[in-house]
């Protein structure tokens, strides 16, 4: 499939938008490395592979990974772990149209905590990661706002 002109356009300014953290340059070269990391510890450490984008200063050498590679990297312990990536976290709550502060409200979780899962600063727990695509059942988030109103309503 042929990407149209405002898909090509969006991914040219993106690649032109790449600058040198050290010299400012925008002479950058991508490639593809594979990453090798850690991740845990003790009897439950394993070695995860992960193939990033690292980009290449042609000016002065420096070569490092952006936020691109750094929430390639996240999704892959998410997959790990078997949970839920950030952009699927925000998924769920984009899912039904909602404000983080609503969804947060409704299905009963943390605001703040729902902020760090849906930007990656944090990994959701199993128990909440279960809990949020039952949120995606029209009828549950229903039942959760209706519950949320009732309570609303006896804290008056």
């Amino acid at each position: 499939m042929e990407p149209d002109d405002k898909t090509r356009f969006s991914v040219r300014a993106a690649v032109e938008a790449h600058t040198c953290p050290l010299c400012d340059s925008r002479s950058i070269h991508t490639f593809r490395h594979t990453d090798e990391f850690i991740y845990g510890l003790g009897d439950s450490a394993a070695t995860l592979r992960v193939e990033l984008p690292v980009r290449r200063c042609m000016d002065c050498g420096t070569e490092y990974i952006d936020h691109v590679g750094e929430r390639l990297r996240h999704a892959f312990v998410c997959r790990h772990l078997g949970v839920l990536t950030p952009a699927e976290v925000r998924g769920v709550r984009e899912q039904h149209g909602m404000t983080r502060a609503a969804f947060a409200e409704a299905a009963a979780i943390a605001e703040a905590a729902l902020g760090r899962w849906e930007t990656g600063a944090a990994i959701q727990d199993r128990a909440s990661d279960l809990y949020l695509p039952l949120v995606c059942i029209p009828f549950v988030m229903g039942v959760l706002k209706n519950l949320s109103s009732v309570g609303d309503a006896a804290r008056r």
